[in-house]
């Protein structure tokens, strides 16, 4: 048995941008570098976000984050 062994791996990104609707008490999981945004579609009722990474991710030195924007209520 033989494998054809790539040197090299092409990631495409996908072309159309997905949606998930989510709601109170749902566990999200979005993999390590992927472009995200989210939106709370009840302004009624306020969402809370927390954000976690992997211990091993922070010591291969990849723990950054880029926020764009605050959300329009956000107060410092």
């Amino acid at each position: 048995m033989s494998f054809d062994c790539k040197e090299e791996f092409i990631w495409e990104w996908s072309e159309e941008p997905r949606k998930f609707e989510w709601e109170e008490g749902d566990f999200v999981y979005i993999p390590p570098y992927t472009t995200h945004q989210h939106f709370n579609g009840d302004p009624e009722k306020p969402a809370r976000l927390l954000n976690a990474t992997s211990r091993m991710i922070k010591a291969l030195g990849f723990n950054w984050l880029e926020q764009v924007e605050n959300a329009p209520e956000y107060e410092k």
